[in-house]
């Protein structure tokens, strides 16, 4: 038996060479691993070949979906692939007026397949009592850009500047800004909704060429 080598890190690309007598031997390492002579063990990653697509009905109920790690939300019917082999947690957005069957449910999704899962939202009645749904307005400046845009985090079009999003359920919403040619683009952020409770926040772009400064200068652009 020959004699063993220590444990060391070996890094992609490199080699190890043993002496038998005279005879010199070289195994090339594809990965980082500890080598012995004669013997290599590698680390391979797991597949990423599973994908899922949750249904959620009925359409009206705009319901969402997500994994505990994101922070956006995904829409009704929305395909997530490139997973590994396991069982996943899913998660559903509460929406005003509507309750979901599950708020949370495992998924097993399998390499090679997309699985396929649905979830039901029934709607709900306001008992008029405190605790009701607040809203939302984001203002945006300067006034003159009518194509400046925002939206909660998982939507796909654009909201209006300056427009207000009503029956809100209380929560904390995520929310980004359209990119505008000329302006900088605010930061996302995250915007606390309050039961009976108006919430108006406030966002102002930059300019980024004398052009556009010029034009943000104009009167009502504020």
């Amino acid at each position: 038996m020959g004699a063993l080598f220590p444990k060391i890190p070996i890094l992609p690309g490199m080699g190890i060479r043993s002496a038998s007598g005279k005879a010199m031997t070289w195994w090339s390492i594809p990965s980082v691993s500890t080598a012995r002579a004669g013997s290599i063990s590698t680390a391979t990653p797991p597949p990423m070949t599973a994908g899922l697509r949750v249904m959620l009905d009925p359409p009206e109920s705009s319901g969402q979906w997500r994994f505990p790690w994101e922070l956006g939300w995904h829409n009704s019917d929305v395909v997530v692939s490139n997973l590994a082999q396991s069982d996943y947690t899913v998660e559903f957005r509460s929406v005003p007026g509507w309750l979901a069957v599950e708020t949370n449910f495992v998924v097993t999704i399998l390499n090679g397949a997309s699985s396929h899962v649905t979830n039901v939202y029934y709607p709900t009645i306001n008992d008029g009592g405190t605790g009701g749904n607040g809203s939302l307005t984001v203002n945006i400046g300067p006034n003159v850009l009518t194509n400046s845009g925002w939206r909660f985090l998982g939507e796909t079009g654009w909201r209006n500047p300056n427009s207000t999003a009503t029956n809100l359920f209380p929560d904390v919403y995520l929310i980004e800004f359209e990119p505008v040619t000329n302006y900088s683009r605010p930061s996302s952020r995250a915007v606390q909704v309050y039961p009976d409770l108006p919430t108006i926040i406030k966002a102002t772009r930059v300019a980024t060429t004398m052009a556009a400064a010029k034009r943000a200068r104009m009167p009502g652009a504020c």
